[in-house]
C-alpha cells in the first residue's frame, strides 16, 4: 500500500503502481489507519520515509495496525528534513528512542551518508 494525503501525489503514485503490482495507492491521511484498515491486509514490511517529526509515531501506529507477527518496520530517516538545526545524528537518535519505547527491537541501523562519502 502507499498512503498519501494529496490527490496530485496519489495520481503520481498510481502511475508508479502500474509498474509495481505490490503497490496499492490509497488517498487517505496516514495518521488515521482505522479509516483504510478494511482496504489493507496485514503486511510483512511497513516502509516509511521519515521527513517530519511526527512521522515516526505515524509509522509505528500504522505498523501496529498492519504489520504481521515477525514483520519489519523499515524507516528511511531524512534527518536534515526533520530539523536542519540539529546534527545529523540527533533526529535519528530520537527516533530510535521512540522505537524502543514502543518495544520494537532494532536489527540494523545504516547511515547511508557514510557509504556515499567513502567513494
Amino acid at each position: 500500500m502507499g498512503v498519501k494525503e494529496g490527490p496530485r501525489v496519489v495520481r503520481e503514485l498510481i502511475l508508479v503502481a502500474q509498474h509495481r503490482p505490490n503497490l496499492f495507492p490509497i488517498l487517505a491521511d496516514a495518521r488515521f489507519p482505522q479509516y483504510y484498515r478494511a482496504l489493507v491486509e496485514d503486511v510483512d514490511v511497513v516502509y516509511v520515509d521519515i521527513a517530519q517529526p511526527d512521522e515516526t509515531d505515524i509509522a509505528i501506529y500504522n505498523a501496529e495496525f498492519f504489520l504481521k507477527d515477525k514483520g519489519y518496520l523499515m524507516m528511511a530517516i531524512k534527518a536534515r528534513s526533520i530539523d536542519v538545526t540539529k546534527g545529523r545524528f540527533r533526529a535519528p537518535l530520537q527516533i530510535v528512542i521512540s522505537l524502543l519505547i514502543w518495544t520494537y527491537s532494532m536489527e540494523e541501523l545504516l547511515n547511508i551518508f557514510d557509504h556515499i562519502t567513502k567513494k
